[in-house]
């Protein structure tokens, strides 16, 4: 089955360079007004890398999610559990710029892999 919903994603942060040199982000990650994430992220090649934590009953870190950024700042690549509950997905994500799913395949390879 294949589901497929226009969403707005919406990226509000700081982009800036670490005395060490890497360059970082850090802000909030928003879909649809519905999902919200803080996030910290270094510069790791081509894009931003953030696992999404929580902490289950006993107190251990666990990962909730992941969320990709290109460097440029202009591509995102969410996934988390909290979306495969709110739209009964086994292995959904938010992915955009795209006007639709078949648009996604060479961009999300390009910004997570750089070809």
């Amino acid at each position: 089955m294949t589901f497929e919903k226009k969403t707005t994603v919406t990226l509000d942060g700081e982009k800036y360079k670490r005395l060490s040199g890497k360059h970082r982000i850090s802000g909030e990650i928003r879909v649809d007004e519905e999902l919200s994430y803080h996030f910290t992220a270094d510069l790791d090649g081509n894009q931003y890398v953030y696992m999404i934590p929580y902490y289950d009953e006993s107190g251990n870190q666990r990962t909730l999610g992941v969320i990709h950024i290109s460097k440029d700042l202009d591509q995102v690549w969410l996934s988390s559990s909290e979306l495969n509950s709110r739209y009964q997905l086994d292995d959904g994500y938010v992915y955009g710029p795209a006007s639709s799913k078949r648009d996604v395949g060479n961009s999300l390879t390009k910004m997570l892999y750089g070809e």
